[in-house]
Order: structure tokens, then sequence, then C-alpha cells
């Protein structure tokens, strides 16, 4: 086939061509990059919530690591209170049977105990004694070798108790130093 266009103007067309065919490649490259950037864009969303629950879930065990140490920390508490409280119980114990043979060392043969009960109170603890005595001069003499023990601050007995002179139902309190 001939060419009917000059030279110049065929090297111009020629050139027009060249450039359109330029411009329609830069457009489609930048279309398959706009296409491939928007493509991309869910899987970007999807591990931006990714990293985000996990940052969260992070954070939700560092917590959890911190009270279960709290935990720990607490439970070892409890325990060395618990033992404190055991071995003064036991001390209170001690000091209970201390003063409880410190009440029978003085009691006479004649008189008679059937309870016994402490109580403890701010200042001086109390112990209540309750029992039976023979006759009237056995339960002053109780009365009496009580008041004698250097532990024990006041010794009451009620007046009424005295009222019988034989087979005499009586109620002691005795109020106790508090040395703890």
């Amino acid at each position: 086939m001939r060419n009917l266009l000059p030279e110049r103007n065929r090297r111009k067309v020629q050139r027009e061509y060249y450039m359109r065919l330029g411009v329609v490649t830069v457009f489609l490259l930048a279309g398959v990059f706009v296409i491939g950037a928007v493509s991309l864009l869910p899987a970007h969303f999807a591990a931006q919530t990714k990293l985000t629950t996990i940052e969260a879930q992070a954070s939700l065990v560092e917590k959890s690591l911190a009270e279960r140490d709290k935990s720990v920390s607490t439970g070892v508490v409890r325990a060395v209170n618990a033992e404190i409280a055991a071995l003064d119980s036991q001390r209170n114990r001690m000091r209970i049977e201390t003063l409880l043979r410190a009440v029978l060392a003085g009691k006479p043969v004649n008189v008679n105990i059937s309870a016994f009960q402490f109580t403890e109170r701010e200042g001086n603890d109390v112990i209540v004694v309750e029992g039976k005595a023979d006759d009237r001069d056995a339960l002053l003499t109780f009365r009496r070798a009580l008041e004698g023990e250097a532990r024990f601050v006041l010794v009451k007995l009620p007046i009424s108790n005295l009222a019988q002179t034989k087979d005499i139902n009586f109620v002691l309190t005795i109020e106790i130093e508090d040395i703890m």
C-alpha cells in the first residue's frame, strides 16, 4: 500500500499516535494502581482491626496476670493472718487455762464449780464462775482466795448469794487485768 501522506505529516501523525499511546498507557497504569489500592483497603482494615483486638487481649492478659499476682499475694497474706490468729488464739487459750487454774487453786473442798464463762472486753476481761457452796463460810473463803490473786482486779459476789446459809448457788464475776 502506498502512503499518500507527505513525510512531515506522517511523522506528526506517528508522534501523535505514540503520544496517545503513552497517555492511554499512563492512565491504564494509574487505574490499575488505584484499583489495586482500593482492593487492598479491606485487607488493611481487617489487619488494623485484628491488631486492635490483639492489643486489647494483651492488655486483658496483663491485667489478669497483675490480678493473679495480687490474688496470690492476698492469699499469702490471708494464710499468714490465719497462722497469726491461730497462734494468738493458742496464746489466749493458754492464758485462759492459766486463769482458770488460778480460780480452781483458790477453791475450797466444799465449793463445787458448775460453769465458767470467759468474755473478752475492751479494758478488763471477765470470767463468770457459777457453782454451789456447802455453806456461807466456804463461799466467803473462796471469794477471799480469789481477791488475793494478783491477776484478778475485781471479784464481785452479789449479796443475794449470801442470803442462804447452806447449799448456796452462787455466781462470781471476776475482772481480769488485761495484759495483752
